[in-house]
């Protein structure tokens, strides 16, 4: 049996169920579920399949209606106050990864902060649709970030699930951050409604199991999994949350009637479709 990419043991690994062409495999003492064998990669990073939508999916529109815009400032500033008091100032550089078209870089660069965005798809740099010097975006593997300058915020959003190695993936973000620098993610909750309601076999799909769908994404948290992978090198907490959330939803969530519905009973069920983790550096070893 492999062992769990964040344990490193394979005594408490038990296969969940047959996907695809291989197997979801769950760990018992993380809490981590996860696809195997896991596609070849080019990096530590993710394989090309479990990034791209598909070859030829069209790049998200950034937002461009007054509302969306609205959203995006309101989150902006909702993040920003919540980095402010974990760092103690105001002035700091934030770097994001897998960063697409980097919607809420224009809005973090209009209150004063140093924005970088990095992808590992080239399709984003012309998907851009401002003109703002201030604001970097580049096509990029993290894990090719050798020299970049150190981030005091290092941000990831939907990424963490499509890693081959979460772990090395944790300890390079310690390593580009600064002292007391802050680390903020989110990933799909394994045990949110949707996720849920698939393993019941309600509604299913032959390529999903939780929050696995294969070939995207490859690996599944829970709250317990995520504290467990960054809890080498920083005080972190981990929390439940929707898209639709002012501060740590997602900048783009869809909207109607009946997506407000679902978001509402993933509240009151408390199977939130979204797991924040948000955390500081530590300054010395534990």
């Amino acid at each position: 049996m492999p062992s769990c990419p964040i344990c490193g043991l394979s005594d408490p690994v038990r296969e969940e169920r047959l996907l695809a062409d291989g197997k979801v495999l769950g760990c018992a003492n993380c809490g981590l579920v996860f696809f195997s064998p896991m596609p070849r990669a080019s990096s530590a990073g993710a394989p090309a399949d479990s990034v791209e939508t598909g070859g030829a999916a069209a790049v998200p529109a950034a937002a461009t209606s007054v509302a969306a815009m609205r959203r995006l400032r309101q989150m902006a500033l909702g993040r920003h106050r919540a980095y402010q008091r974990m760092l103690g100032r105001s002035d700091y550089r934030l770097l994001e990864v897998g960063c697409g078209t980097a919607d809420l870089g224009p809005c973090f660069a209009a209150l004063g902060v140093r924005y970088h965005g990095v992808d590992l798809s080239d399709r984003y740099a012309d998907a851009a649709p401002w003109k703002d010097p201030s604001i970097r975006v580049e096509r990029h593997d993290f894990f090719e970030l050798a020299d970049a300058e150190p981030a005091d915020v290092l941000c990831f959003s939907q990424v963490l699930e499509h890693i081959v190695d979460p772990c090395l993936f944790a300890e390079k973000v310690h390593a580009l951050l600064t002292p007391g620098g802050v680390v903020h993610c989110d990933v799909p909750n394994h045990d949110g409604l949707a996720g849920v309601l698939s393993r019941l076999r309600i509604n299913p799909d032959p390529l999903r199991w939780g929050a696995i769908e294969y070939p995207r994404h490859l690996m599944a948290y829970r709250k317990k999994t995520l504290r467990r992978l960054f809890s080498k090198g920083f005080e972190a907490r981990a929390f439940g949350a929707v898209s639709s959330h002012p501060c740590w939803g997602q900048p783009l969530a869809t909207s109607g009637s009946m997506t407000g519905a679902y978001w509402t009973a993933c509240r009151l069920l408390r199977m939130h479709n979204l797991l924040v983790l948000i955390g500081k550096k530590r300054t010395s070893a534990r």
